[in-house]
């Protein structure tokens, strides 16, 4: 009798084990991976406008600030018209801007990039005196469906220990407005950023890479407050089937959301376009997309 009582309690512990074991408490639901989705195009969209942004100064600054054709055949977007207000080495501040017109697009991984709108870039001094800067500005500027603002600030802080060039990134007052298609209203995306910067210039350029860490906050589609925190540096480089263009390959970032924590995990993903979203010991994969997830997400293929 006291075995098969001793057996009957062991078998209601099991029973609750099992229970609880089926039971997934804090999964990941698809509201985070598409919250996560959100982040990761945050990401995408302004760190490859920076380091796009900072290749042009560099380029134009070899070229004494003048542009060699009204349109630059040779940018990753050929349609592009630059223009700069003072065309010379020598007088500062300069107004550069970047006119993508009504649209201008390329393909990457199979996808559809384009954009429109202007960026506008004053400069402070030549690009690499320590102390300049660059502010970025955007006017009616669109990636895809997202209308992109913001005021981004760089300043140059020099040759750093690893001999590496250093800069301090601002983002004031970013935001990203995605169009919902099924709604045909939009929602808006908040983000500020206080950022450092490292870029390793290559002999070849397109070898180039740049290495960012710091942290990002704002308020993301659903209306909740987020800080976002670079544990492992994120890295940008040019991909092979696109060579122009910035793609973050590595790194990792951790956003909270109240007591939520998720990762966005670069570092598998490399130049395929892709992150992992990692929660509550679950991971998956994500397509990186400059859309609004409402347009692009399908629910379980991530993409």
């Amino acid at each position: 009798m006291f075995l098969l009582i001793v057996l009957a309690g062991l078998a209601g512990l099991f029973i609750v084990a099992c229970e609880k074991g089926d039971t997934p408490v804090n999964t990941l639901t698809a509201e985070d991976i598409a919250l996560a989705q959100d982040d990761a195009a945050a990401d995408d969209i302004y760190t490859e406008i920076d380091a796009s942004v900072l290749e042009k100064i560099s380029e134009l600054e070899n070229s004494d600030y003048q542009v060699v054709t009204e349109k630059s055949g040779t940018d990753d977007f050929p349609c592009l018209i630059i223009t700069v207000d003072y065309p010379d080495s020598t007088r500062f501040p300069k107004v550069i801007t970047l006119d993508y017109g009504e649209g201008c697009t390329v393909i990457f991984h199979n996808d559809t990039i384009t954009k429109k709108g202007k960026i506008i870039i004053t400069i402070t001094e030549k690009c690499f005196v320590v102390g300049s800067q660059h502010i970025v500005t955007f006017e009616d500027f669109y990636v895809n469906d997202v209308k992109v603002e913001g005021i981004l600030t760089t300043t140059f802080n020099g040759i750093n220990n690893a001999q590496l060039l250093e800069y301090d990134v601002q983002l004031e007052d970013g935001k990203l407005i995605f169009y919902d298609e099924s709604t045909g209203t939009s929602r808006e995306y908040t983000r500020e950023a206080d950022l450092l910067k490292e870029w390793y210039r290559d002999p070849v350029p397109v070898e180039d890479s740049i290495y960012l860490s710091g942290s990002m906050w704002g308020v993301n589609v659903a209306g909740d407050n987020y800080t976002c925190t670079i544990t492992e540096k994120l890295t940008l480089a040019h991909c092979p089937d696109y060579r122009r263009r910035w793609v973050i390959v590595d790194g990792q970032i951790v956003c909270l959301k109240g007591d939520e924590e998720r990762t966005i995990d670069y570092s598998d993903g490399g130049c395929d376009g892709t992150a992992e979203v990692i929660g509550d010991g679950e991971r998956y994969r994500i397509r990186i997309r400059e859309h609004h997830r409402y347009r692009n997400h399908t629910g379980g293929n991530g993409q």
